[in-house]
């Protein structure tokens, strides 16, 4: 189970729509409740592990990964949603710096729900980063800011674009990959152990700091 989270309008289900039916609607239509889920069978991703990693064995997966993504809206992060969360998609608008800070507040009360969950953070709107105003968009230093103070939870760290579709597959996958090696790891070393669900993975150590090329 993976929820996105997110200032209004920085581009959520736009991302989404991208991502599962490979379509970009320039009209904006803000998201109500639950508005989107959807299902993705990552059934490629894993025959590329596969072929990446010789030892990788993930018996449980049964040759497929099914993720639930949930699309909530601001309104609703009180209704007891992210329980059971392996994945927080923290979304900010790359031309929007309100947007970052809204996410200082929000991701904080997220994880009270879901402590154990992961957290990719996504930049949108990557293609007009550059003609944006300078005084509207997030510096450097408050997206490293951002990184280094959730730097125990974060997995990666991605600038996308919906419209133009660019790094919209690597910004979700990452998450299903991140859990596709922490079973592969728990199968190498603890082998008479019962397999761990995902929202018992704890992500503390098992990443590198993230950073702003």
């Amino acid at each position: 189970k993976s929820v996105l989270i997110g200032k209004p309008a920085v581009g959520k289900s736009a991302l989404l729509s991208r991502y599962v039916d490979d379509t970009f609607n320039l009209t904006y239509k803000g998201s109500i409740g639950l508005d989107f889920v959807c299902y993705c069978n990552f059934t490629r991703l894993l025959t590329r592990l596969q072929i990446e990693s010789k030892t990788f064995a993930a018996p449980n997966f049964k040759k497929f990964l099914l993720l639930q993504i949930f699309d909530i809206n601001r309104d609703s992060f009180h209704g007891g949603h992210f329980r059971g969360t392996s994945c927080i998609f923290a979304v900010f608008d790359l031309t929007d710096s309100t947007s970052l800070f809204q996410l200082h507040q929000l991701l904080p009360k997220v994880l009270t729900q879901c402590e154990n969950a992961v957290v990719v953070l996504i930049g949108t709107k990557s293609d007009a980063k550059n003609t944006a105003p300078k005084n509207d968009a997030p510096t450097l230093a408050e997206i490293n800011d951002f990184l280094d103070k959730f730097r125990e939870k974060i997995i990666g760290y991605y600038e996308t674009s919906a419209k133009d579709n660019i790094n919209v597959s690597e910004a979700i996958e990452v998450m299903a990959k991140f859990y596709c090696k922490a079973y592969e790891f728990w199968r190498t070393h603890y082998k008479n152990a019962a397999s761990p669900k995902p929202s018992e993975i704890k992500p503390e150590g098992s990443q590198k700091k993230c950073s702003v090329q």
